[in-house]
């Protein structure tokens, strides 16, 4: 391949000094938040839709990879171009371009972030529901790409329940409107296909969103269970009896403990797991709700529990939950971070099976819950420096993930399958499945430049 003639053209489409070579700066864009690397040939910064239409179209004519880039926070190696080729970094397409208060709609550029998009929205008493862990790096691309959940999405649904409508660049470099962007909107459900395509159909560049009213009311609750099974049952009898918080968080103790030591958290230090409970609703209601949950954590063995009364308190707590991945450095060298998703009643009989995995590789693994949907991320910490334990980590990978799918869950709730879950998507689909999911791919990609390598193997194009 012609690379200086590549990166030739490409200068003349987004400016010389957004057209990226130096090694350093490429090494920067070969890696995302999982264990996975490879360097691209050249990473651009497009500022337009058409500046993606054209680098797309180039990219045909060169027949070179191209791999869309939020903010780098996919743990399953989704924006790791590991084919090379070309990298588009969305971040200076950043703005949120109109917001339309009457219809609870806002256009959003893909290089937002997910948490500047909130500050932006809750000017106007509103907030966009999808809050994952990353938001303050993960970007609304990356968000719809992965179909992120977040810690509230027990109330409010994943990212594409707040998608109705994309802009997106396909593979020939054609721009179209799905849902709400397109004007006669009378087409199949084409907006839904894209969220959660990992950016191997198309390339978004613009969005529209669902706006959420903000609550009037807000209560936070912490409790303490002396087992991981209680805390998990106390959650099925919560939302078995029509309850829906906003948000239904497990930390275990190895993360409760990580949190104290490191991050002075004020969190209590006894018991096996966390579980913190988040109700948004009218004033009127506030109070029911609450004692209704307490009544759940009493009967399910709470050895004590909480109120977060003030709104400062309630910012700590969940501060401390989205600070978790950056202790996990502290726990071990590198990190096998996992999101397979198992029935509610499920969760108590998930959280103590990997718990045993752990000890029999004598490995540690920290467990968070989304349990509202029943979503986990067994974290698995393991160190290169000593012989055999990456090897063992990918061992007890495999039986924490054949542990959901036999409690009748599912491989990924939210991070995706990228390249980390290649290897597993046997395991989930049939190949009858597997050869359909193949085929939308080579129809909309029928030259396979877009973030290929990932989801599952395909043939030479």
């Amino acid at each position: 391949m012609d690379v200086p003639g590549l990166v030739r053209q490409l200068s003349k489409i987004v400016g010389k000094k957004n057209a990226l070579t130096e090694k350093a700066d490429l090494e920067t864009y070969g890696y995302d938040s999982s264990i996975y690397f490879h360097l691209p040939q050249v990473v651009v910064l497009p500022e337009s839709t058409e500046q993606v239409s054209q680098i797309i179209k180039l990219a045909n004519a060169y027949k070179v990879p191209v791999v869309a880039r939020g903010g780098g926070t996919s743990l399953s190696g989704g924006a790791v171009p590991i084919q090379g080729g070309i990298v588009i970094a969305t971040s200076r397409m950043n703005k949120v371009l109109e917001v339309d208060v009457i219809n609870e709609r806002a256009i959003v550029q893909p290089g937002i972030t997910n948490l500047d998009l909130q500050h932006e929205l809750e000017k106007y008493g509103y907030f966009f529901a999808p809050d994952p862990a990353s938001q303050r790096a993960s970007m609304l691309g990356g968000n719809i790409a992965e179909n992120a959940g977040g810690m509230h999405c027990v109330k409010y649904g994943n990212t594409r329940d707040h998608i109705t409508g994309l802009e997106i660049v396909l593979a020939n470099g054609d721009v179209v409107y799905t849902g709400e962007m397109d004007q006669e909107y009378q087409s199949p459900d084409i907006t839904n296909l894209f969220c959660g395509s990992e950016g191997t159909l198309g390339v978004i560049t613009k969005a529209m969103v669902r706006l959420t009213r903000c609550q009037e009311a807000v209560g936070t609750l912490l409790a303490v269970f002396g087992s991981l099974e209680d805390a998990g049952n106390a959650v099925s009898e919560i939302i078995a009896h029509g309850i829906l918080p906003a948000s239904l968080e497990i930390m275990d103790d190895v993360i409760v403990k990580s949190l104290i030591k490191y991050l002075n958290v004020d969190l209590p230090s006894e018991g096996e797991a966390v579980l913190i409970v988040e109700v948004a609703c009218y004033e009127i209601e506030l109070e029911t709700q609450m004692a209704e949950i307490i009544k759940f954590f009493e009967a399910n063995n709470a050895l004590s529990y909480r109120q977060a009364t003030e709104a400062a308190e309630r910012a700590q707590l969940w501060w401390a939950r989205t600070a978790i991945n950056g202790i996990f450095g502290l726990l071990g060298e590198a990190q096998l971070v996992h999101d397979p998703s198992v029935p509610v009643d499920k969760i108590g009989r998930f959280m103590s099976g990997a718990a045993e995995i752990g000890k029999k590789y004598g490995l540690i693994i920290c467990k968070t819950v989304h349990a509202g949907d029943g979503n986990l991320h067994p974290a698995i910490m393991f160190n290169y420096s000593v012989p055999g334990q990456f090897e063992a980590a990918e061992k007890a990978s495999d039986e924490i993930l054949q542990l959901a799918i036999d409690l009748g869950g599912n491989i990924t709730g939210e991070h995706g399958i990228g390249l980390e879950k290649i290897r597993f998507m046997p395991w989930q689909f049939s190949a009858t499945e597997l050869n359909f999911m193949k085929r939308l791919k080579l129809t909309f990609d029928p030259e396979q430049i877009l973030n290929p390598g990932k989801i599952f193997e395909m043939s030479e194009p």
